[in-house]
């Protein structure tokens, strides 16, 4: 692998808790995973940036309110100056 370039696994979990543990429907709350392999890399010492690409899934007691999609992220930050940084990203869920 190159100094430049830096592969990475992220994980994410999220247990959405709300005051009441059903809807008024009677279901049971959203919980949301998401597994991403990516690259991190450096254009320049002032240009680097990430991408990545995985699966983001939400699951639910209702099987209808399940979804299962590709996700995609992606940043790139600029040191313009000591003091002046720019950063720009995309992400879908």
């Amino acid at each position: 692998m190159s100094p430049y370039l830096t592969p990475f696994v992220q994980v994410g979990y999220l247990d959405r808790n709300f005051d009441a543990p059903r809807n008024r429907s009677g279901v049971d709350r959203i919980r949301d995973l998401r597994c991403d392999v990516g690259m991190g890399f450096a254009l320049d010492p002032a240009l680097t940036g990430e991408i990545a690409a995985g699966v983001f899934r939400t699951i639910s007691d209702d099987s209808t309110l399940d979804r299962h999609q590709p996700a995609r992220e992606g940043t790139l930050t600029w040191d313009v100056t000591r003091l002046t940084t720019i950063t720009g990203a995309v992400s879908t869920p």
